[in-house]
C-alpha cells in the first residue's frame, strides 16, 4: 500500500495515522496513553504501539516503531526516532532531496514536489469531509470604486424607525423590553482569573515552590490557620495557595521573594524599569510584609541599574559668594514660614533677616 510520508525533525516520534493501521491490520501493542501536541498547537491522543513495522521508502527497506495518532491530511510522519538512526543526512531543501548511508550503503529520497494549484472534484471533497478535514473556500471579487450617493432606501427606513440610537444622549437610557446579557455555561464559575505577565511555566513553578513552603514556614502556618478559622477575615485558600485579597501570599526573608524580583525586574520583559513600575508589576499578583521597601532596596544594590543609568536631576551649578553689607538694612532676605499652628487666624509669619547681623527681624 502506498503511504504518503512526513518527515519531520520537530516531532519526537514516528506516527501512523489510526485509519491506515487498521486498514493494514497491523499488530498493536497496549501503551499508557498520552497527549501528543500538532502543528496547530491541539493536543491529540496516543493509545497504541506498532514496533518493528516493515517499511519501504522509495525501495530502502526500514523497520519502524509506529504509534497511532488521529492525524488529517498524512498517513505518516517519521521524527526524530527515526531520524537519529541515519547518522549523518545531507539535505536539499531547494530539491527535496536526502542523502545518507544506510547499512553501508549510500541512499536518496526524493521529496514530493509542489503541484500547481487547480479546482477539487467534488468526490475529493466528499472524501476529505468524511475524514474531518476543514475545508475553506477563498473567492476573489473586484472592488468597485464607484460609491453610492445616499443612503440605500431599505437602510433608511431602518435608520429611521430608530432615531434616537444616534441621536447625542441627554439623559439615562430608556427601559428596553429586553436586556443584554453574557450567560455562562451551566455549571461555570463567574470569571476572576488575574492575568499573569510571565511565561505558566514559570508561574507554575513558582506557585509550586509556594506550596511546599506553606506547610513548613511559620508565617504561612499561621495565615493558613487565620483563613481556614474566620471565613471573613482577607485571606483565603485558593488551590492549595494562600490570598490576601485576591493576591499569592509568599513568605517574607524567603528565597522566594528574591526569585520574583529578579523575574519582574532583571529579565527582559522586566527590563531595569526601576522602583515604581517593578512594584506596580509585582503588587498586583503576590503580597509579603513590606513588599515595597524590599524592592526599593533590591534595586538601590542592582548592579546593571547603577552603572548603566544616570541620575536625572540637573547638576548643581558653582556657588557664587554674595558681597560683604557695608551697613545695618544694606543687605535683607525676605521669605514665608507657614504651617505654623493656627493664632487667631494665622498660621504663617514673614520672616525678614539682615544679612549683616544674621538675625531674623519678623
Amino acid at each position: 500500500m502506498e503511504l504518503i510520508c512526513l518527515i519531520d525533525s520537530g516531532s519526537t516520534h514516528n506516527f501512523i495515522n489510526e485509519r491506515i493501521a487498521g486498514i493494514l491490520k497491523l499488530p498493536v501493542e497496549p501503551t499508557s496513553p498520552f497527549n501528543v501536541k500538532v502543528a496547530n498547537g491541539d493536543p491529540l491522543q496516543c493509545n497504541g504501539k506498532f514496533r518493528n513495522t516493515p517499511a519501504l521508502l522509495q525501495g530502502i527497506p526500514f523497520t519502524i516503531t509506529f504509534y497511532s495518532l488521529p492525524i488529517i491530511g498524512l498517513d505518516v510522519v517519521l521524527g526524530v526516532q527515526w531520524l537519529r538512526k541515519l547518522g549523518t543526512v545531507q539535505c536539499n531543501w531547494d530539491k527535496l532531496t536526502m542523502d545518507f548511508l544506510w547499512k553501508g550503503e549510500q541512499h536518496h529520497l526524493q521529496g514530493i514536489k509542489g503541484q500547481p494549484i487547480k479546482a477539487s472534484p467534488l468526490k475529493t471533497m466528499a472524501k476529505d469531509l468524511k475524514h474531518n478535514n476543514s475545508l475553506f473556500a477563498i473567492c476573489v471579487e473586484t472592488t468597485s470604486t464607484v460609491f453610492p450617493e445616499g443612503i440605500h432606501p431599505e437602510m433608511k427606513l431602518l435608520l429611521d424607525q430608530f432615531p434616537d440610537i444616534y441621536q447625542k444622549p441627554s439623559q439615562l437610557p430608556p427601559e428596553r423590553e429586553i436586556n443584554h446579557r453574557i450567560n455562562l455555561k451551566e455549571g461555570t464559575n463567574p470569571i476572576n482569573v488575574r492575568p499573569y505577565r510571565y511565561a505558566h511555566f514559570q508561574k507554575a513553578e513558582i506557585e509550586k515552590q509556594i506550596r511546599a513552603t506553606i506547610s513548613s514556614h511559620p508565617y504561612m502556618i499561621k495565615l493558613g490557620s487565620l483563613a481556614s478559622e474566620n471565613p471573613g477575615a482577607p485571606y483565603s485558600w485558593r488551590n492549595g495557595l494562600i490570598l490576601y485579597k485576591n493576591r499569592v501570599v509568599v513568605p517574607p526573608k524567603s528565597d522566594l521573594t528574591l526569585k520574583i524580583m529578579q523575574e519582574f525586574h532583571d529579565s527582559p520583559s522586566g527590563g531595569h524599569s526601576g522602583i515604581l513600575r517593578t512594584y506596580k508589576r509585582v503588587a498586583p499578583q503576590f503580597y509579603w510584609p513590606s513588599m515595597r521597601k524590599q524592592i526599593q532596596e533590591y534595586i538601590a544594590a542592582c548592579t546593571v541599574c547603577q552603572k548603566n543609568k544616570t541620575v536625572t536631576s540637573s547638576p548643581a551649578g558653582l556657588l557664587q559668594p554674595l558681597p560683604i553689607p557695608h551697613q545695618v538694612w544694606d543687605d535683607i532676605a525676605m521669605d514665608f514660614i507657614d504651617g505654623l499652628p493656627t493664632s487667631h487666624g494665622k498660621n504663617s509669619i514673614l520672616v525678614v533677616t539682615d544679612r549683616s547681623q544674621s538675625k531674623p527681624k519678623k
